[in-house]
């Protein structure tokens, strides 16, 4: 999986988006809460075109492409996550519904893999699982919309911060390789720096929401 070009690209090129997911992760995270408009229109963008980049890669580019093809198909995805960005700026339950697919996502896809692979292991479970706590996070985020923007913000700002950070310092596998991995069952690839990483995401986001 470490021959996937955009694996590839985003272990060569972490000097470059290192400063962009530092300033970005910082915004979210720090004060992405008290402008809810720029804050759905930027986290819009980037979730709705980094899904699509990411699934491109997974399941429509080969294997064999070369690497140049990553940025070329990036800025594509992110025309398209632009124009998802603005509506979710125009029309505000657009851009909840995206930030709590996405977090539910996430939830969905750790929830799986913490208490159900070994029981259940199959891709329409996986499936079920994923999309069905995205679904009733998206739903909650309409109710809790106040909330659920400032909560959001902070988990993903500060991910993102310690990402950009983690380009400079290294230590961190990038997340393509990280997903690759997770569906071959092999953990060998997150190292205890990556726990550390992950416990200052944490620390951060908790921070930031309480602040």
């Amino acid at each position: 999986y470490k021959r996937q070009p955009l694996a590839t690209f985003l272990e060569d090129s972490g000097y470059y988006l290192g400063v962009p997911a530092i300033l970005i992760g910082g915004y979210l995270c720090f004060v992405g809460g008290r402008f809810p408009g720029t804050t759905l229109f930027i986290f819009s963008t980037l979730a709705v075109s980094l899904i699509q980049l990411f699934m491109l890669f997974l399941f429509v580019i080969p294997n064999f492409s070369p690497v140049w093809t990553v940025p070329i198909v990036g800025i594509v995805c992110l025309g398209m996550g632009l124009g998802m960005g603005y509506g979710a700026a125009k029309w505000p339950k657009i851009g909840v519904m995206i930030m709590g697919f996405s977090l539910g996502s996430a939830l969905g896809f750790m929830i799986y893999y913490a208490f159900m692979e070994s029981s259940v292991n199959s891709t329409t479970a996986k499936f079920i699982t994923i999309n069905g706590v995205a679904l009733f996070t998206a739903l909650m985020y309409i109710i809790l919309f106040d909330y659920m923007v400032i909560i959001t913000s902070a988990i993903f700002g500060s991910y993102g911060l310690i990402r950009g950070i983690t380009m400079y310092t290294g230590g961190y596998v990038n997340e393509f390789t990280l997903f690759i991995a997770s569906q071959n069952g092999d953990i060998a690839e997150v190292t205890w720096v990556m726990y550390v990483y992950w416990a200052l995401m944490v620390l951060m986001a908790f921070g930031s929401i309480n602040a």
